[in-house]
């Protein structure tokens, strides 16, 4: 290998543990407040239906009633219409495509964005 393909795999090699660096706080603050978010509407769903009064009120009256649900719930929709599920995956997606396009050259990459050379397959 000369110098210059060196040069260039070292460099694309740091751009892309750059990438996946960053996206990691940004993925597990997305993956804490969805876990919280779905305890929360689990947690206020079987309060809401576990309510005697539920079944004598009105659907709106008993979502009126039951706020925790109803927030939890309404921001965890408004969160997965943005998109929230691909920002948690989005290191897994953007390495995983990168051992795909690699994987022609005889080369890899782990989770963290670094490069595996494989040897050479013999002719």
């Amino acid at each position: 290998m000369d110098k210059t393909s060196a040069e260039d795999l070292r460099s694309f090699e740091k751009r892309l543990t750059e990438v996946v660096t960053h996206l990691q706080p940004s993925m597990w603050r997305y993956r804490i407040l969805l876990v919280t978010l779905i305890i929360l509407s689990v947690f206020g769903a079987w309060s809401w239906l576990s309510d005697p009064h539920t079944a004598k009120l009105t659907f709106y009256d008993s979502l009126l009633n039951h706020m925790l649900f109803t927030t939890s719930f309404s921001t965890l929709i408004v969160l997965f219409f943005f998109g929230i599920h691909k920002k948690i995956v989005a290191s897994s997606v953007i390495t995983g495509r990168c051992r795909s396009v690699l994987s022609e050259y005889n080369m890899s990459c782990d989770d963290n964005g670094r490069l595996i050379l494989r040897p050479r397959p013999a002719q």
